[in-house]
């Protein structure tokens, strides 16, 4: 969701590395309801005096007095994963920098830069990453590490290249960048070269398409699901604000095929500003979920959040199709979206994740974390709300164990 606050950040590359540095890492394990819950790892946007770990009913709005120590973000906050050997990898956005920590929390690493700002991350059950960007219909995939290269040890990702990751040449690709000015080949699928020997790419839609990708989701069958923002290229019909699925067959096209991305949902067209795709995940039964949010382009509140939403598509196993309407899970309308004298706040529903067992994750800039207890079913009307902490929040993500004892 881009809310003003999200827009008026220019973090440079080495502030926002001290921001991912001082990340608050939170494992919840207590639930309010006797339900089996994993552990999930969080990104503070608000750190200050005034914020406190109280809990918190949803849409008991609160107004953050200080800052975000998040970088300046990809519209739905999802730019972060996981492994299941505990390193957590995020990206910088506009700051170019896709970056790596430790499970200590200690060491960061530069995977690599790109020129188109690496926004949403995944990560598959192979560990292998996703790396999409702000303005790009590119997403690169890089495996995970299984012997360490100097300074990126097991579990790790990258280096890009041999100059990695002193040199500013460090870099995916770009018009003569890197070791060798060249883009990485075209990924070939799972298990297969060039996949498992280092970076490819993978051209969504086979460069019909322009996106601009807000988040990305891998699910067990390694299909990647995807969220849009205003740039979907110029084919018919044009595709901005939507949420998409790429399929094996889409991913690694072989033969001459062409398989275009599927899909899922458009947000309708708005009045007085628009509604923008967000956070996007998908549970283990292929019920997707994403967030959205309302950007206004009148009044006072130009630039903000007025209102936001959750959703869930459910899937059919059956017909292998998705619901033509969404589920609506959730809505929150800040009490100060409008104000008369003052500018209107920057609370929005950014973030979604779910777990092995279906339950689903959600979080807001100022409210904090909320909780849907759920096994992978198709949810009907608004579920109950579990409040699980009073941070303010931007992006959840898995703790990235795969199995199907531990969260996904």
């Amino acid at each position: 969701m881009l809310t003003k606050l999200d827009r008026l950040k220019g973090y440079s590359a080495r502030e926002t590395c001290v921001a991912l540095l001082s990340m608050l890492a939170i494992l919840l394990f207590a639930s309010a309801i006797a339900v089996a819950q994993t552990p999930i790892v969080v990104s503070q946007q608000f750190w200050g005096a005034n914020e406190t770990n109280s809990v918190a009913t949803f849409e008991n709005t609160t107004v953050a007095t200080v800052g975000g120590n998040w970088g300046s973000a990809s519209p739905g906050g999802h730019s972060a994963a996981v492994n299941s050997d505990g390193v957590f990898v995020a990206g910088t956005s506009y700051g170019g920098f896709a970056e790596q920590f430790t499970n200590q929390n200690a060491v960061m690493t530069v995977i690599g830069e790109s020129d188109i700002g690496p926004g949403g991350m995944a990560i598959d059950r192979n560990n292998s990453l996703y790396i999409s960007g702000e303005s790009s219909n590119v997403v690169y995939k890089i495996p995970v590490n299984t012997t360490a290269n100097g300074a990126y040890g097991v579990g790790t990702y990258g280096p890009i290249n041999s100059v990695c990751p002193t040199s500013s040449q460090c870099a995916f690709l770009g018009s003569g960048t890197g070791s060798t000015g060249t883009p990485p080949p075209a990924c070939a699928g799972v298990g297969q070269l060039p996949d498992t020997a280092g970076i490819c790419k993978i051209n969504l839609g086979n460069g019909k398409y322009g996106f601009n990708v807000a988040s990305l989701a891998v699910d067990s069958g390694h299909n990647l699901f995807f969220t849009t923002n205003a740039n979907a290229g110029s084919v018919t019909p044009s595709a901005p604000y939507s949420v998409f699925e790429c399929n094996v067959a889409c991913l690694y096209p072989t033969g001459g095929a062409t398989p275009a991305p599927v899909q899922i949902y458009v947000e309708p067209a708005g009045s007085g500003g628009q509604l923008y795709t967000g956070a996007i995940a998908v549970d283990q039964n292929d019920n997707v979920y994403f967030t959205d949010s309302f950007i206004s382009n009148s009044g006072t509140t130009v630039g903000y959040s007025t209102y936001s939403d959750l959703y869930q598509v459910p899937y059919n196993s059956s017909s292998k199709t998705y619901a033509a309407i969404p589920t609506l899970l959730a809505t929150l309308t800040p009490a100060c979206a409008a104000p008369l004298t003052v500018s209107p706040c920057t609370d929005a529903i950014t973030t979604v994740v779910t777990d092995a067992t279906g339950n689903v994750y959600f979080g807001t800039e100022s409210d904090g974390i909320f909780k849907i207890a759920n096994n992978g079913s198709a949810l009907t009307g608004i579920p109950p709300v579990i409040p699980l902490s009073g941070e303010g929040v931007k992006t959840i993500v898995p703790d990235g164990n795969r199995s199907e004892e531990h969260t996904v």
